[in-house]
């Protein structure tokens, strides 16, 4: 067994929402065996929702006219505890990590622990996309700052412009073949949501494997993510944040 990679530890990590995916691709799971195993966790996750889906069309006849229909349909459950979030679905598996956050190797062992079950309960025959997604809230320096000071990821204009802009979004889908022949990371940069405290700006890590995965591959390439996501973040970030973060 690998050892676990040694990974940077910040206090005061800026990470809003971790999130684990995983994708099934198998029409046989049932609603009910979905809702048997959510029942079967609810001493762990108090709170739970059920998960509709909404299919839309149109029924045509020939003897009158075109009828709309409008289904929805449950296709699973969303499972609440303080700081976490279990989505269950007959298609699918995500969890998700929220504030205070603690770290990859408790986050991911929590994930992997509720997927054991989930194969043991459902036995999908294969994933069609795996995912992480870390969405970061980064505090910035007070008083007169430059991005180009904090970031290493960020937009120009030209000197003819105003540089006072009021909002930003910046997106970039990068292909990581050295991690995986089908990774793909968009990062995304945007404006942060108004709240308490210093000025910030979203740093969006998003990295996606998607093709057809033996379910024994899956923890092994959402490991691999796991690490790559944290080079990610220190390439994008710079001393000016670390000095916050930390």
């Amino acid at each position: 067994m690998t050892a676990p990679r040694p990974r940077k530890h910040y206090d005061n990590a800026p990470v809003v929402e971790a999130l684990i995916d995983i994708q099934v691709e198998d029409s046989a799971i049932m609603r009910e065996e979905v809702e048997a195993l959510a029942d079967s966790l609810s001493a762990v996750f108090p709170t739970r929702l059920p998960l509709h889906q909404v299919q839309m069309g149109f029924e045509v006849a020939a003897d009158r006219e075109p009828e709309f229909l409008n289904e929805q349909m449950i296709v699973g459950y969303r499972l609440d505890r303080p700081g976490r979030v279990l989505q269950l679905k007959t298609n699918g598996f995500s969890y998700s990590h929220l504030p205070p956050y603690s770290d990859w190797l408790t986050f991911s062992s929590e994930a992997m622990g509720y997927w054991k079950a989930y194969q043991s309960a459902l036995a999908p025959r294969w994933a069609n996309r795996v995912a992480v997604r870390m969405i970061n809230r980064l505090p910035l320096p007070s008083g007169d700052i430059r991005l180009a000071k904090c970031l290493n990821f960020y937009p120009t204009l030209p000197d003819s412009l105003p540089s006072d802009a009021r909002s930003l979004f910046m997106q970039l889908q990068l292909p990581m073949p050295q991690v995986d022949p089908d990774a793909l990371t968009i990062l995304g940069l945007y404006s942060a949501p108004p709240a308490p405290g210093p000025n910030a700006i979203m740093l969006d890590i998003d990295f996606i494997v998607q093709r057809k995965i033996s379910i024994d591959e899956v923890f092994g390439i959402l490991e691999r993510l796991g690490d790559c996501k944290d080079e990610i973040f220190e390439a994008c970030i710079t001393d000016e944040i670390r000095k916050l973060i930390q």
